[in-house]
């Protein structure tokens, strides 16, 4: 599956639907594919209850994994394909779904990331670190000039030396390059 559907991030495999209930919930999974030779009844009822939660569900068998896996629906792959293009963040106890365009630059902060918003004046706070994000972020749109900085390459004013590498956003923020990165800089 990864294969055909390389847009698709797993997030657990289980060999037991019962156990990975609680897992799934607790993840927001937004796509399970189930195998029918673990279902019963009862897994069934709670699989159900998970649809509520805008999940939705694949029953499938291994010969149909092999037949099928690039038949897939359009629309299931455009669904996947425009959730890579949000990031879920906490603002405020609200959970948000947040354009990658609107994201101006992430900046490590210890172990939480600070999110610099294209339509907010003051940082949003994530406990999250800096890594989790870029892992979370595959996207050629964003590049890491620095180890503490992640960048949005649509919000790059200038490029520039002055002691040192620099990159100049729109907003006038100074990011300074790292000498491992000045290299992959020079080709924007």
């Amino acid at each position: 599956m990864k294969q055909n559907m390389p847009q698709l991030n797993l997030i657990g495999t289980f060999n037991s639907i019962s156990d990975s209930l609680t897992f799934l919930q607790k993840e927001q999974a937004k796509l399970v594919f189930v195998n029918m030779y673990h279902l019963d009844a009862d897994i069934f009822l709670q699989l159900q209850q998970m649809r509520k939660s805008n999940c939705s569900i694949i029953f499938i068998t291994p010969a149909t994994i092999k037949e099928n896996v690039k038949h897939l629906p359009k629309q299931l792959m455009e669904t996947i394909v425009t959730e890579k293009q949000r990031i879920r963040l906490k603002i405020n106890d609200t959970t948000h779904f947040i354009n990658l365009n609107d994201i101006v630059r992430i900046k490590a902060q210890g172990n939480y990331t600070l999110f610099y918003l294209n339509d907010r004046t003051k940082p949003v706070i994530s406990s999250r670190t800096l890594k989790y994000y870029v892992e979370q972020i595959d996207n050629a749109q964003f590049i890491r000039p620095h180890q503490s900085h992640f960048v949005n390459r649509n919000f790059i004013e200038n490029i520039f030396t002055r002691n040192g590498k620099y990159i100049v956003l729109k907003d006038g923020t100074e990011i300074k390059v790292s000498r491992r990165k000045a290299r992959e800089l020079s080709m924007i």
